[in-house]
C-alpha cells in the first residue's frame, strides 16, 4: 500500500494519556481518493480548480467505460510512517462489476448481493456506476511533469512523475473533453496539452476542457501504467471473492 509522503501524519500536542495522534480523517480521504490498489490516480477534486493534463494514450484506446464500484473499504493494514508511527490504515478497494456487458465468463457480483451499513447505520444496497478510465500525467508547466512523493509501506520514500489513471465518472469529465474534441477538431488527444477546470459543486461538477499547447514529454516505460492489465486485475472473479466474502454485513461502506 502507498500513501503520499505529505499527508502521511499530522502531529498535536501531547497531555498525560492523550498522546499525539496523526490526522487520520484527512489522510483516509487522500488515500480513498489517490489510490487504486498501488496503482496512483490523478484527482481533479482537490484545491485547485484547474490543471494541465497530458493524455498518454490516443483516444480510441482511451475509452474503457465499465460498470464500476468506486472504492469500497474492505479492511485495514498497518502502515509505517516516516516518523515512526505504525497507524491501522483503511484499505479500499475498486471493483468493475460482473454484470459489465464485456465481462466474458462473469460470475456473481458479490457488491451488489449483499448490504452495507453507512457511517449512520443505516444498511443500504450498492450499485455500480459508468466510469472511463484513461491514463495521464498533470504538468507543471508545458514542458515538465509535475512530481509527487510517495512512502511504501515499509516507510521508503520515492519521488515520481505525477502520472497516473484518470477514472471519472462518464458524463462529466469524459463529456467534457470530448466536447473539446469536437470544437478544435482534433484527431488525437495525446499531442495536445489540455486545461482542465472543474467548475460547479460535488456531486454535480462539470469540466471544461481548452487546448493551451502541444504535448512536449514522452513518458519512460517505467513510469507506464499498463492499463489493460489493471483492468483485467478490477474485474477478477478470485480478487473480487478475496475482498468481499466473509464481511459482516455491518461492515461499512465509504465512498
Amino acid at each position: 500500500m502507498l500513501l503520499e509522503h505529505n499527508i502521511s501524519v499530522s502531529v498535536g500536542s501531547t497531555s498525560g494519556r492523550d498522546r499525539a495522534r496523526p490526522a487520520m480523517p484527512r489522510l483516509s480521504a487522500r488515500l480513498s481518493a489517490i489510490w487504486i490498489d498501488d496503482t496512483y490516480r490523478l484527482s481533479f477534486l482537490g484545491r485547485q480548480a484547474s490543471a494541465r493534463l497530458q493524455f498518454l494514450m490516443p483516444e480510441d484506446e482511451r475509452l474503457k467505460r465499465v460498470l464500476f464500484y468506486n472504492q469500497l473499504y474492505v479492511g485495514s493494514a498497518l502502515y509505517q510512517a516516516p516518523d515512526g508511527w505504525r497507524l491501522p490504515m483503511p484499505v479500499y478497494r475498486s471493483f468493475i462489476s460482473q454484470r459489465d456487458p464485456r465481462v466474458e465468463e462473469p460470475g456473481v457480483d458479490l457488491s451488489r448481493q449483499r448490504m452495507w451499513a453507512r457511517h449512520d447505520g443505516k444498511q443500504v444496497a450498492v450499485g455500480p456506476s459508468h466510469y472511463t478510465f484513461g491514463v495521464g500525467v498533470i504538468m507543471d508547466n508545458p514542458t515538465t511533469p509535475g512530481r509527487h512523493s510517495v512512502v511504501t509501506s515499509e516507510g521508503i520514500e520515492q519521488t515520481r512523475p505525477q502520472i497516473g489513471l484518470i477514472i471519472e465518472r462518464d458524463g462529466t469529465f469524459w463529456e467534457g473533453l470530448r466536447a473539446c474534441v469536437r470544437r478544435s477538431k482534433i484527431e488525437d488527444i495525446t499531442k495536445h496539452l489540455f486545461e482542465v477546470t472543474r467548475t460547479g459543486t460535488a456531486p454535480k461538477h462539470s469540466f471544461c476542457f481548452r487546448i493551451v499547447g502541444d504535448a512536449a514529454v514522452s513518458i519512460p516505460p517505467e513510469a507506464a501504467i499498463d492499463l489493460d492489465r489493471l483492468l483485467d486485475s478490477l474485474v477478477s472473479e478470485e480478487r473480487l471473492e478475496a475482498c468481499i466474502s466473509g464481511r459482516d454485513e455491518r461492515h461499512c461502506l465509504w465512498s
